[in-house]
């Protein structure tokens, strides 16, 4: 953990604050979206962050001595936010309503928002990205999702904890609900049992 002064904002969520202030060499738009996304207890119950959230936690560091630009936020969502309904790349983020932003496109929320059944996330992502061995730019080769993208996602859209979805990732895979493709890289990819290839355990 880093030693990220209390906010002077109380508003703000101390978890988001923290994880922040620990990337001091570099603040990527999409991270600063899926932390809000996950950790924000005041938007947990909607689609997405409003931009001017995601610029006032800069903000916030940038007021305690940061080196993070508030400007920044709104050139990078320039870059990165897309309008689409489905997936583009990880290295996208998602217009999912008036300047509000998600790390998930809308067709994910619509789909998924509450949703519980980690396998129910499995399939509707893949069913949405199409060729997964080359729509996500880290992780284990062939198809499946890998582990730190189906994690962001369930909490996101749900209740979940990061401990509760690595959890039940286990446990349906121990059902045979879901396998792990770990073929040749430590970051395995998740994808239905009866998909499983190569080194899939």
């Amino acid at each position: 953990m880093s030693d990220a002064p209390p906010p002077s904002n109380p508003d703000l969520s101390e978890t988001v604050l923290d994880e922040l202030a620990g990337r001091r060499e570099s603040l990527l738009v999409g991270d600063l979206v899926i932390l809000a996304e996950q950790y924000d207890e005041e938007y947990a119950d909607e689609r997405g962050v409003p931009v001017d959230r995601l610029v006032a936690y800069v903000e916030e560091l940038a007021r305690n001595g940061y080196s993070f630009d508030p400007d920044g936020v709104r050139e990078g969502l320039d870059e990165k936010a897309v309008e689409s309904d489905s997936f583009v790349s990880t290295d996208n983020v998602y217009w999912v309503g008036e300047d509000r932003v998600s790390a998930f496109p809308p067709r994910w929320h619509d789909e998924l928002e509450g949703e519980t059944d980690v396998a129910r996330y499995v399939e509707v992502i893949l069913d949405d990205v199409d060729d997964s061995r080359s729509a996500f730019d880290h992780g284990g080769a062939g198809r499946g999702i890998p582990v730190q993208d189906l994690v962001n996602a369930v909490v996101a859209m749900s209740e979940m904890t990061r401990e509760q979805v690595t959890t039940e990732i286990r446990h349906l895979h121990n059902e045979g609900v879901l396998a792990e493709n770990t073929s040749q890289h430590p970051e395995a990819r998740v994808l239905p049992a009866d998909e499983g290839e190569g080194d899939a355990s």
